[in-house]
C-alpha cells in the first residue's frame, strides 16, 4: 500500500553510492521486501564489489516490506559504499525503498 520500489536486484546485482563518510554511523535503517523463498543476502563492501565488507544482513522469511537494521563498521574517511545482493534464485530477489544512516549511541 503506497510502497514505492527504489531499486530491485537480482543475484549479484550491486548499487553504489559515492563518497559516503560513516563517522558516527553503526547502523543503516532499510526498509526491503524479498521477492523469493530462497535465501537472500545483502552485503555492503566499502569501495567495490571485493572491498572491505562493513555490513551484512540475511533478508528474514515473509511477505511485504520489512524494515530492518544493518550494523555496520566505518572504514574511516569518505568511501563509495557498494550494495550487493546475493542469493540462489536467478530472477528478481530483493526490493529497497528506501534506506537511512543511524548514529551510534
Amino acid at each position: 500500500s503506497g510502497e514505492g520500489r527504489c531499486v530491485q536486484f537480482e543475484a549479484n546485482d550491486y548499487i553504489t553510492f559515492d563518497d559516503i563518510n560513516l563517522k558516527g554511523i553503526s547502523l543503516l535503517g532499510l526498509r526491503m521486501q524479498k521477492l523469493t523463498n530462497k535465501n537472500v543476502v545483502l552485503e555492503v563492501h566499502a569501495d567495490s564489489k571485493d572491498g572491505p565488507l562493513i555490513g551484512t544482513v540475511t533478508m528474514p522469511d515473509g511477505k511485504g516490506y520489512k524494515d530492518i537494521d544493518m550494523a555496520v563498521k566505518d572504514p574511516g574517511r569518505l568511501h563509495d559504499l557498494v550494495f550487493i545482493v546475493k542469493g540462489e534464485a536467478e530472477n528478481v530477489l530483493l526490493s529497497l525503498s528506501w534506506m537511512e544512516f543511524k548514529a551510534g549511541k
